[in-house]
């Protein structure tokens, strides 16, 4: 078909084959976003993993912030923060409670024999996920491999290991390593933003005018 022909077909089609521009514009089609909170994040001095995800989210002993630095070798200097400060919003935080709810840790060795600060100790922690009953029933009747979840002596729940606390901060600034830390979940349980807290701005950002560098 030649370019007049093309042309001359799109000029004589049927108004039924014109896709209305009011479909392109309705507002279901555009997510909605859940409004967002400050949260300090992370695991706690004496936890035997140094990271480990929950409901999605990551919770670490320590993140560094990073800066260019022209006058160090490597042209990078690094700030050791304290865990992480995240946007979250109440549904995630639902999610964390959710998934710690049903996790321990459990290590290769006694928590009593354990030295909590050793590489080794670290190392040979895992985090196990408790099915539900209803999970193992259909286990069960479905013949799915993997065996089933036996508690073990020395089991702590990774709420023991977590904490997660809600800051009314604006811009809040990043904890730097040696920081006191929040209680763990297990202790204090897991706040969620009040009805009247202030939603954070998507440009809203974390404060780091103590780490710039001239």
């Amino acid at each position: 078909m030649t370019k007049k022909t093309a042309a001359a077909a799109t000029d004589t089609a049927p108004i039924d084959d014109l896709l209305p521009a009011s479909m392109f514009n309705t507002q279901p089609m555009v997510p909605t976003v859940d409004d967002q909170f400050w949260f300090w994040v992370g695991v706690t001095a004496d936890s035997p993993i140094p990271n480990t995800t929950c409901g999605g989210v990551a919770f670490s002993r320590k993140t560094e912030l990073v800066r260019r630095d022209p006058s160090k070798r490597g042209n990078t200097a690094r700030f050791p923060k304290a865990g992480a400060i995240l946007k979250l919003t109440r549904k995630q935080v639902l999610c964390i409670a959710e998934h710690a709810a049903r996790r321990v840790v459990r290590c290769a060795q006694l928590p009593a024999e354990q030295n909590a600060v050793s590489d080794l100790g670290r190392r040979i922690a895992t985090v196990l996920r408790i099915p539900t009953e209803a999970e193992d029933q259909a286990r069960q009747k479905n013949g799915w491999g993997g065996g089933r979840f036996h508690p073990s002596q020395g089991d702590v729940p990774l709420g023991r290991y977590l904490y997660c606390q809600y800051l009314d901060e604006v811009r809040p600034r990043l904890r730097p390593v040696g920081t006191a830390l929040p209680p763990s979940l297990a202790e204090v349980g897991l706040r969620l933003p009040p009805a009247d807290a202030r939603p954070v701005p998507a440009s809203e950002t974390t404060d780091t005018s103590q780490e710039l560098i001239a």
